[in-house]
């Protein structure tokens, strides 16, 4: 079952206004890192960026695509809630904190690979495909189905389309219930104060050269909400 709220229209990024501010690149040179930048103003529908040539060019999602598979799953019910718990079946993983029982919410924090193939082997690739495209989510493109397809497959998306699905997503006007979305919402939350809340996903793949790190998700102030996507090479 698809949903889609109407009650609040999509910005039109196609005339959002787009500042490159150079300034930007002095926290990657600081951190000794290249990479770029997108933050983005919805009330202004305007970019303020660093690194104009990223901007629109395909990446791998790695575990950033954990956003959109969670609300896929919860919307399909191949997870119930955000408590079921999926058994880890004791093969070495990549990372220790991997090496557990899961659920959604501690599959999420700690990227657990192994918990999201899992679960989308729960439904089949034309089920999550006609929920990519109902999504419009980056290319669409998942090949490999029933691995890491989103690591090591043919995937992209780039960082514009990552911050307009989250725009959607943050609105209501993606193809999932009002539950699923704000159960995943509630699931972003990664720091929260009296100023305000930031939400977001990491992201790291390696099979391919450079190496690529994402963050991105969004920040909620008494001002505004703004959305962001930053991308560092991984040498």
């Amino acid at each position: 079952v698809f949903y889609l709220s109407e009650k609040n229209p999509p910005n039109d990024f196609t005339k959002a206004k787009i500042k490159e501010n150079k300034n930007l690149k002095k926290f990657f040179d600081e951190a000794g890192v290249t990479g770029g930048i997108y933050i983005y103003n919805r009330s202004k529908n305007e970019f303020t960026i660093y690194d104009r040539k990223r901007m629109d060019t395909g990446f791998v999602p790695a575990s950033t695509s954990k956003i959109i598979h969670s609300l896929i799953f919860l919307n399909s019910g191949a997870v119930k809630d955000e408590t079921e718990v999926f058994k880890w079946d004791g093969t070495k993983q990549w990372v220790k904190a991997w090496e557990q029982d899961h659920n959604l919410r501690s599959a999420f924090k700690v990227s657990a690979v192994w918990f999201y193939v899992q679960a989308s082997k729960k439904l089949t690739q034309n089920q999550m495909q006609r929920y990519y495209e109902a999504a419009n989510y980056g290319n669409a493109k998942i090949n490999d189905y029933g691995t890491a397809y989103w690591v090591k497959g043919d995937l992209r998306v780039t960082p514009r389309q990552q911050i307009d699905f989250l725009v959607r997503f943050y609105n209501y006007q993606l193809p999932f219930s009002t539950r699923s979305i704000d159960l995943v919402k509630d699931i972003m939350i990664d720091e929260k104060t009296d100023k305000y809340t930031m939400s977001g996903k990491t992201g790291w793949y390696d099979a391919y050269a450079p190496q690529l790190g994402w963050w991105l998700g969004y920040v909620e102030t008494s001002s505004g909400t703004h959305f962001f996507a930053t991308q560092i090479d991984i040498k």
